[in-house]
């Protein structure tokens, strides 16, 4: 390839799915046979669900009309970055952008793409698809846009409710354990106006891929509005539930965000609640939750209550 790839390039394990069904509208969809290959899928961003075939070649991306792939949003330069494709391979380029290029949430000058990754380019977000079976890929990408959301890749609130709904029905039928976290980030509001919202959107998008990869394949992290997010656990007794709860809020806590001026902190709070019998709705579940989540605020924040 032309362009080199950097020697630790990291390798992450892509969140599936996204948000939003209307993408598929017949202006959206592929004609049959084109771009087989290598293809762009918009996952946040204000043509969400539209497909970027990238040809052999150089394709550009940036704000300027010219561009082979055209995002018109203050946070995109004029000429933003490159694609080069010869054959299977894609390598992408930085082109001295003010905002930079990220893959898969780590700022890179060049590297090669692979199946599935993330690229950050202002405040959208574009996943990388190639391979054989690109127009199977691509429609399966537009299925997924109904459940989960494009920012952070957590679940959307729907989805997440439907699938709480069923594990509590499952839970209290076999009586098995299920625990609740819900937690949101404190003084967010905060974040956004002194630094930005490319700021408060960086530390949702990078907290929720921490919390991600510490959870188990059978739990699920769910976008709940705003900046509030839930998890619920499956075969959990409350015990652990707090530990895990309390093993996230170091986790964020510790991270350092670089968005909106020099490296700065935020913290969360997190309320956790077990199931019982009576917890026979959502509702009942979601309540015990956001009464311990409203006992962490009261307590003065960066804490866990259950």
């Amino acid at each position: 390839m032309s362009v080199p790839r950097p020697s630790h390039f990291p390798q992450v394990d892509p969140s599936e799915g996204k948000t939003v069904t209307a993408v598929l509208d017949d202006f959206l969809l592929p004609k049959p046979g084109e771009g087989a290959g290598a293809c762009l899928i918009m996952l946040h961003g204000a043509s969400l669900g539209k497909r970027f075939d990238l040809p052999e070649g150089e394709t550009f991306l940036g704000r300027e009309e010219e561009a082979g792939i055209r995002i018109d949003e203050k946070g995109v330069s004029r000429r933003h970055l490159r694609f080069l494709r010869e054959g299977s391979d894609v390598a992408v380029q930085d082109l001295g952008s003010h905002n930079g290029t990220f893959v898969n949430t780590s700022r890179v000058s060049s590297s090669e793409l692979k199946d599935g990754d993330l690229l950050l380019v202002g405040n959208t977000i574009l996943k990388f698809t190639s391979g054989a079976n690109v127009e199977g890929r691509y429609h399966e990408e537009i299925y997924r846009m109904a459940t989960v959301d494009g920012m952070t890749q957590a679940a959307n609130k729907a989805f997440f409710l439907e699938r709480l709904s069923e594990e509590i029905g499952r839970s209290l039928r076999y009586r098995r354990d299920l625990s609740l976290i819900l937690f949101d980030f404190d003084h967010f509001k905060g974040v956004n106006d002194t630094r930005g919202h490319e700021a408060g959107d960086e530390v949702l998008r990078r907290s929720a891929f921490l919390i991600l990869k510490s959870l188990r394949r059978e739990d699920l992290l769910g976008r709940l509005g705003g900046e509030e997010f839930g998890i619920f656990l499956p075969e959990t007794a409350l015990a652990p539930a707090k530990a895990l709860a309390g093993k996230l809020r170091r986790l964020v806590g510790k991270e350092r965000f670089r968005t909106g001026g020099s490296p700065f902190g935020v913290t969360i709070s997190l309320g956790v609640a077990h199931l019982e019998p009576r917890d026979d709705e959502v509702r009942k579940l979601l309540q015990k939750a956001d009464e311990a989540l409203y006992r962490a605020k009261r307590a003065g924040r960066d804490c866990v209550r259950a």
